[in-house]
């Protein structure tokens, strides 16, 4: 939960839906990264199309990209890193509290 790909996903799921909680299942392994995603309550699509939109736009960079092994430069893949700005991700105080809290635990 500390690469900026994985809290910028949460965010967007923080925008999209009324509760989203980050579960680790008791059966993982305690050093396993494995945790889940959980969101509830959908809002309206008048509020969630541009986020869908966008994210099926980089789930189309991501496939492309893995199947046609396509590349920027000569030495750097074509990915994506980061799904939402960092300046726009500080902006969101009571988001960064949820996300430092839960890395915490």
């Amino acid at each position: 939960m500390y690469t900026p790909f994985t809290v910028g996903l949460i965010y967007l799921m923080y925008r999209c839906f009324d509760q989203v909680a980050v579960f680790k299942p008791e059966s993982s392994l305690p050093a396993s990264a494995e945790k889940y995603i959980i969101c509830k309550w959908r809002k309206p699509e008048a509020h969630t199309r541009e986020i869908s939109n966008y994210l099926a736009e980089c789930h189309k960079v991501i496939w492309l990209t893995k199947r046609t092994n396509r590349r920027v430069s000569n030495e750097e893949p074509a990915d994506i890193l980061d799904l939402v700005a960092r300046d726009r991700l500080r902006d969101s105080y009571r988001f960064c509290d949820y996300i430092m809290r839960i890395n915490s635990e």
